[in-house]
């Protein structure tokens, strides 16, 4: 009867090193493949849409994340709504996927989005049937007249 033991008790240590070996490799890939998809946040943009220059602050989600208008943009027709070089936080939509980032504000009545390539820095503003392409940069560009 003794031996029977110390035999089952071989194969449970032997059990509980290969557990452990699997439990080991299996936080090793999960702490690796972590290191891989990490951002650097905040993330701040200029986009330039049209005539339009948008500046971003985007964190890892919502809390705390913004987007505000130039303060040389051609004035809006919604003039209560975007206050030219005021912080908007965004209180809608807000995604951060491998590909894209995605916000979605404004009003029920005036739906706004804003989708960013984030390989290409591409930029897409839809508002209500209508959409915007542009480009963005890494950074807050400064701007002077031109003209």
């Amino acid at each position: 009867m003794g031996k029977g033991r110390n035999l089952g008790r071989i194969f449970y240590r032997k059990n509980d090193r290969e557990n452990l070996k699997h439990l080991l490799l299996s936080l090793a890939l999960i702490l690796s493949a972590n290191t891989w998809t990490e951002d650097e946040f905040p993330i701040e943009l200029t986009c330039e849409v049209g005539a339009e220059t948008i500046f971003f602050h985007l964190n890892e989600t919502k809390d705390g994340s913004w987007y505000k208008l130039h303060e040389t943009n051609p004035q809006r027709l919604d003039k209560k709504k975007h206050k030219l070089g005021e912080k908007k936080p965004i209180k809608r939509k807000y995604e951060i996927k491998p590909n894209s980032i995605f916000i979605r504000d404004g009003t029920l009545l005036v739906d706004e989005a804003y989708t960013i390539n984030r390989y290409s820095l591409r930029i897409v503003y839809s508002v209500m049937n209508s959409s915007f392409s542009g480009q963005c940069y890494k950074g807050f560009k400064e701007y002077e007249k031109q003209i």
